[in-house]
């Protein structure tokens, strides 16, 4: 089975360093000329099926990759959206990350409301892996965020949270992955933004 795996370009929110998780989100221009790019990076690709983050800022930039594919089916779901931030939703990024810096493991943290890095993955992991029982021999689109995407790199790799910078992607970074049953992954692509330059 094959994965394609792009993140949402960029947004307001980013550019503000705000913390999103479950809120909507709107692309700046630059991130509307970035799903662009990488809708033209895809067109050629051979798809099945999509699935998409029920988000606005993943829905939009999903819509610019499935007008070359008019046809594939596509869902929509709550499963791949970004982490849920709970009380730090909404908040500068610098203030949370100082509020937070006398924990030592980051991904085990649970902001009052919201789910740990550990709970994200094991969202995105559950997620994926009923994808790969349900879809044998075919291609997916996946479009989500930066926390699910790395979890889940992070999962299929075999990484530790300690890592998780390094796996993290860049807006609309596209990765391609075969996944085989023996968990010895190909990768075609990883986190790449050719398309960009």
């Amino acid at each position: 089975m094959k994965l394609i795996i792009v993140r949402h370009g960029e947004t307001h929110e980013n550019v503000a360093g705000i913390m999103l998780g479950h809120g909507h989100g709107k692309l700046t221009d630059l991130g509307i000329e970035q799903a662009k790019k990488v809708g033209l990076r895809l067109k050629d690709e051979k798809i099945d099926i999509a699935y998409v983050s029920d988000l606005e800022r993943t829905c939009a930039t999903a819509s610019h990759i499935l007008s070359f594919h008019p046809t594939i089916p596509v869902i929509y779901t709550k499963d791949l959206r970004e982490r849920n931030f709970g009380i730090y939703e909404g908040m500068k990024s610098v203030v949370v990350k100082d509020l937070l810096k006398h924990i030592q493991k980051k991904w085990e943290h649970k902001p009052e409301s919201g789910e740990s890095r550990i709970e994200l993955q094991q969202r995105i992991v559950s997620f994926c892996e009923d994808l790969f029982k349900r879809h044998k021999g075919q291609t997916i689109l996946i479009v989500s965020h930066g926390g699910p995407m790395t979890c889940l790199y992070l999962h299929l790799f075999e990484k530790s949270f300690e890592e998780y910078a390094q796996y993290h992607p860049e807006n609309t970074a596209v990765t391609i992955l075969e996944i085989s049953d023996d968990k010895k992954h190909t990768v075609h692509v990883l986190n790449c933004v050719k398309h960009l330059e």
